[in-house]
């Protein structure tokens, strides 16, 4: 990804069940991560009984690598294995050079 590019990962959600997916990079200064429910603008009507998948969204801060952790645990048994777990690299170069508008010169 380049550096002021946001890149969206889809988690299958399970909230319902008290799981939350946890994102964590390794290292900030590359890149930073958020999260929130697909659709949270949304009133939750007939979707009470299911759980939507939650999005993480990862924003390049500077040009490195860094590690991008995701975990799916209730936030109240920390000391219980997580039902599941990625492990990304997040490689983050420089914005790609505009090109000029005024085409060639001469």
């Amino acid at each position: 990804m380049q550096v002021g590019e946001e890149q969206t990962v889809r988690l299958p959600g399970l909230a319902t069940a008290g799981y939350r997916w946890q994102a964590a990079v390794d290292d900030e200064g590359v890149a930073t991560v958020s999260s929130r429910f697909e659709g949270g603008e949304e009133k939750l009507e007939s979707k009470a009984a299911s759980s939507r998948d939650e999005l993480v969204m990862v924003i390049g801060q500077a040009v490195g690598t860094t590690r991008l952790s995701l975990v799916q645990r209730r936030s109240w048994e920390s000391d219980v294995e997580p039902i599941a777990a990625h492990t990304l690299t997040i490689t983050v170069v420089a914005a790609a050079q505009q090109p000029s508008s005024g085409g060639r010169k001469k």
